[in-house]
């Protein structure tokens, strides 16, 4: 009975162990994802015009690192002796028959002593569940986690990709906004007495389109606010 049996009995295990690990590398390759994701949005947010696409790509990239994050982790080698180890601290009544069995030469035929001590493991693995010996405490935290993890990396990712895309209500109230047309206005700075006329005169620049209408509105000199209903202006010749 080869020691190579007593591996296949060891298989579910290194198994157990390997998706372990692989979700404990994919909430750190999230954690990391997420703060470069917070150092981006804070030189987003510095430039007057960030790049397009910004938010989509870092999910995408975000999410390649997860998966080869994860994949890394469940290709790195399982030491067996470890994994015994384990078995054995979670069922002491093996003392020590699989860490000894797992010490027999892989070629040589098995002596008497070496065949029991196979057959007691190998016993053992079947009345006992061993990967028992690499579950956690509080499994049910790591799909919570997992599924927390990948919520605040889409959120993110919409975040930044609404930040570099520009909002299309406002281009277009600033395509419509009209442009500021510079303007001289007479007289300026003066004082009226109470009662009294004011004639205001608003030139235009020479060259450009002139508005269609123009207002005078009366503003309140402390608060800024208007101080009574605008009036219009009226237009002399091509004046």
């Amino acid at each position: 009975m080869p020691p190579q049996l007593l591996l296949k009995r060891l298989a579910p295990v290194f198994h157990a162990e390997s998706e372990s690990r692989c979700r404990r590398a994919g909430l750190i390759a999230s954690g990391v994802a997420l703060l470069s994701g917070l150092i981006l949005l804070a030189v987003v947010q510095e430039q007057e015009t960030p790049p397009p696409g910004t938010g989509i790509a870092w999910v995408l990239l975000a999410a390649w690192f997860i998966w080869a994050c994860r994949r890394i982790a469940a290709r790195w080698r399982i030491d067996p002796k470890v994994t015994a180890r384990r078995i054995e601290a979670r069922f002491p009544d093996l003392q020590g028959r699989l860490l000894t069995a797992l010490d027999l030469p892989k070629t040589s035929t098995p002596g008497y002593f070496e065949e029991r001590l196979l057959r007691e493991a190998l016993t053992h693995s079947t009345e006992q569940d061993w990967t028992r010996a690499a579950e956690e405490r509080h499994a049910w935290r790591w799909p919570v986690l997992q599924g927390l993890g990948w919520l605040l990396v889409a959120m993110l990712g919409v975040h930044l990709q609404s930040i570099d895309s520009p909002n299309p209500v406002a281009a277009e109230t600033a395509a419509a906004a009209p442009a500021a047309i510079p303007i001289t206005v007479l007289p300026g700075d003066t004082e009226v007495e109470k009662g009294a006329k004011l004639i205001v005169e608003a030139r235009f620049p020479e060259t450009g389109d002139l508005p269609e209408s123009a207002e005078v509105e009366l503003l309140d000199p402390v608060s800024g606010e208007p101080a009574g209903p605008s009036i219009p202006m009226t237009r002399n010749l091509d004046d």
